[in-house]
């Protein structure tokens, strides 16, 4: 981007704040970074192809994720029951379903009486 670009100005300002100590918008971005492999991003100010690089920090943020929830529940003792049934991260599909409402009180109203 050209850097008469008020973007651009924010971009440069925001990065000469970050470099000076001072914690900003430009900080966090560059936590991020480098806590997902990512540092030289910062060092060159540069991602090369955008659509590569978008997809490969997409998939590392997925992993550290996925990572972070599987040690989460492995080593919690109040979810040794729940580690047996629920291997994977993402949501169950039965979530999702739209129910009209009067199916959802009915089965809100199942859930409340087993939980007593």
């Amino acid at each position: 981007m050209p850097s008469h670009r008020h973007p651009k100005q924010g971009h440069n300002m925001l990065k000469s704040l970050d470099d000076a100590g001072r914690n900003c918008w430009a900080t966090k971005i560059r936590s991020l970074l480098c806590k997902y492999g990512f540092s030289i991003v910062c060092i060159s100010q540069d991602v090369g192809d955008v659509n590569a690089f978008i997809r490969m920090f997409k998939h590392r943020v997925v992993n550290y994720c996925t990572l972070e929830w599987q040690a989460a529940i492995g080593t919690s003792s109040r979810c040794d029951h729940y580690n047996n049934f629920k291997r994977l991260l993402p949501i169950e599909k039965y979530l999702s379903i739209d129910l009209q409402l009067k199916n959802r009180m009915l089965c809100k109203s199942f859930a409340f009486q087993m939980t007593g």
